[in-house]
């Protein structure tokens, strides 16, 4: 039932899910995170993860034309509630509920370079590696 998602999580062995758009953007904002990675440090999340992608969002324009934006650890986004906040990454959404749960979730915003061109859909593509579950939260589109 839509009403009760919350994420969408992808394994690294999911099928990649596609998202329909059909909209023109400047920009979108991807309100993401991974699964708390086993080394917390960043200098031992990058050295580690450096040649893996946490995930593809591969945007499909209406014309069949592509474009690929690799998420990259420590760069694009960062595990859910980590400490650390990535080099391309906003706070999405900060703060705790009750005194019980912290809440930390990076988004990134990625500029179309064609906001002139129709975006028919997004493809969601997990990670390459095997520790890595990317998790949707959504997505806001700018046109």
């Amino acid at each position: 039932k839509k009403a009760e998602m919350s994420a969408m999580a992808l394994l690294p062995k999911t099928t990649p899910v596609k998202i329909k758009i059909d909209k023109k953007a400047k920009n979108i904002t991807f309100l993401h995170g991974t699964n708390r990675q086993k080394d917390e440090h960043v200098h031992l999340s990058i050295r580690k993860y450096y040649n893996f992608h946490s995930g593809k969002y591969i945007i499909k324009y209406e014309n069949g034309e592509t474009e690929e934006i690799k998420i990259k650890l420590s760069q694009q986004i960062t595990g859910w509630n980590s400490r650390k906040l990535a080099s391309f990454v906003e706070t999405g959404i900060f703060g705790s509920i009750g005194d019980q749960i912290h809440i930390n979730i990076p988004s990134y915003t990625w500029i179309n370079p064609f906001p002139e061109k129709l975006i028919s859909e997004i493809e969601v593509i997990p990670s390459n590696h095997e520790d890595i579950t990317l998790v949707l939260y959504g997505l806001s589109i700018d046109n």
